[in-house]
């Protein structure tokens, strides 16, 4: 789908530019620039004005974090960090899953531990920006491949409200 998009945009490039007698190279140019900006302008503004439900929920994900550290033998604790924006007037009630992107085959389970316990359920008051901290002690007795400890930027979560889902 990638490759025939990216094809799809040369040629409408270069048919702009033969259609054109005079400033070719500046409506390409233009061209260019609203293609590489246009839908991610698309969706903020959709965002911020239109959408509802979680649909109108904003998620920083460079700037969310998890911290995993051991107490004991047999107890793991995972805190996170996760910034929303509400662009809604009115309050959204949604529940965040963790799980991991990128997972080799024999690596243990960082970020789906913080899963153990459920899902965790988050409200967010109209048009309110707010940095969401999650704390969950993991029993890693019954685990057989576990981490020890450690850290992940750049979380990775699903948000779920009724049959509304969006991976982010």
């Amino acid at each position: 789908m990638g490759i025939f998009s990216l094809i799809l945009v040369i040629v409408s490039l270069f048919l702009l530019s033969n259609s054109l007698k005079e400033y070719k190279g500046r409506f390409v140019l233009i061209g260019f620039v609203v293609m590489m900006g246009g839908p991610i302008f698309l969706v903020s503004i959709f965002q911020q004005t239109v959408a509802t439900g979680i649909y109108a929920v904003s998620y920083d994900r460079q700037a969310s974090n998890c911290n995993f550290t051991m107490i004991d033998d047999e107890t793991l604790v995972g805190s996170c960090k996760l910034p929303f924006v509400n662009y809604s007037r009115k309050p959204v009630e949604f529940t965040v899953e963790f799980y991991d992107r990128f997972r080799f085959e024999n690596a243990p389970p960082m970020l789906t531990l913080m899963n153990h316990h459920g899902l965790h359920e988050i409200t967010l008051s109209g048009k309110q920006r707010k940095t969401v901290y999650l704390e969950t002690e993991i029993d890693i007795s019954t685990l057989e491949n576990h981490i020890w400890g450690g850290t992940a930027n750049g979380v990775n979560i699903i948000l779920k409200s009724g049959k509304s889902r969006r991976e982010l």
